[in-house]
């Protein structure tokens, strides 16, 4: 198949000069570069896309598979000749909920391929990152770096985010006020996700910071180290998080529960006091002939003195055994 089969619009090639500014180029002009290449696919069209990973850049065929399918978990994989690394990017969603695009990255020779499902906004800073020194003097594994570097610091507004969030369930909680169950299970329901990303991001990292030319190099070592600290630091956010989350929850649970209780025990006290009082009106209301008082004048309120009488004992008996 043709590059045409990919619509332009989906390819977006931009070359890395040592000494000169990023120019972005068309596809074919940027193949024909000498310095670094970067080239990000959007992944509109399974097929075209795989005819073009395969035909043009001669990737293997287990690393294009990944690629355009969903669902991969992030890691890396090496192949005869190239580099496979598959990381998961952010994006604010449509209902204020983050979504997730999966990155693909190929890295061969002085070319990095990335594939996703939409154009990631950091892509448009090529001009920006001319100017970092890591691209100063154009590495692959720099430019790696450059990308992995700006897919992390997606996860930071989002976890920035989240923690307001706890801190407004917190202050609901602790005055007294009623919280918002679904909000504190949405929230956790996040991190779990977060956390589910972020895990396996970290062991790539962590093997990507050991390979030669990468963690291992004299210059970008630490780079890819602090790549793995960074990770670090977004799980420890995330766990952090998930635990206030837990507590906030436990809380609100006993909340309800004691809450219930309060009003169980409420409803308690009134069921038993008009209880005597229907005791006492069923005696006087037997349809018997002969009954004591009956055709007494004082008898109707008497009775009623009596429910009142009755009913103020057990109220003042409830409260000096504590149990309202």
């Amino acid at each position: 198949m043709s590059l045409q089969t990919v619509a332009p619009a989906d390819i977006h090639a931009v070359a890395f000069l040592p000494g000169q500014r990023t120019e972005n180029l068309p596809l074919e002009e940027a193949l024909k570069s000498d310095g670094l290449q970067w080239i990000h696919i959007v992944n509109r069209n399974k097929l075209a896309v795989e005819s073009l990973l395969r035909n043009t850049f001669g990737f293997h065929e287990i690393a294009i598979e990944d690629a355009v399918t969903l669902g991969q978990r992030p890691e890396i994989k090496e192949f005869e000749d190239h580099l496979f690394i598959v990381v998961f990017s952010l994006r604010p969603g449509d209902d204020g909920i983050e979504e997730y695009d999966e990155l693909a990255l190929f890295v061969k020779g002085n070319r990095v391929v990335s594939v996703s499902t939409t154009l990631l906004n950091f892509c448009g800073n090529s001009a920006e990152w001319a100017q970092r020194s890591l691209l100063r003097e154009p590495k692959t594994a720099g430019l790696v770096y450059l990308i992995l570097e700006n897919t992390l610091k997606r996860y930071y507004p989002v976890l920035d985010e989240i923690e307001d969030q706890i801190d407004d369930a917190s202050d609901q909680l602790f005055e007294l006020k009623h919280g918002d169950l679904q909000g504190i299970v949405q929230i956790k329901r996040r991190l779990v996700t977060l956390r589910r990303h972020l895990g396996p991001i970290r062991d790539a990292m962590t093997s990507l910071a050991r390979r030669p030319g990468y963690g291992e190099d004299r210059v970008l070592g630490p780079y890819f180290r602090d790549l793995v600290d960074s990770n670090m630091r977004l799980l420890e956010l995330v766990d952090t998080n998930r635990d206030m989350m837990t507590g906030l929850l436990d809380v609100q649970l006993s909340t309800e529960s004691n809450n219930l209780n309060s009003i169980m025990k409420k409803m308690t006290v009134i069921s038993t006091v008009l209880m005597v009082g229907s005791l006492i009106a069923g005696i006087y209301g037997m349809n018997f002939r002969h009954m004591p008082e009956l055709n007494q004048t004082w008898g109707y309120p008497a009775a009623l003195g009596l429910m009142v009488v009755v009913s103020a004992v057990i109220i003042w008996a409830f409260r000096r055994f504590r149990w309202i």
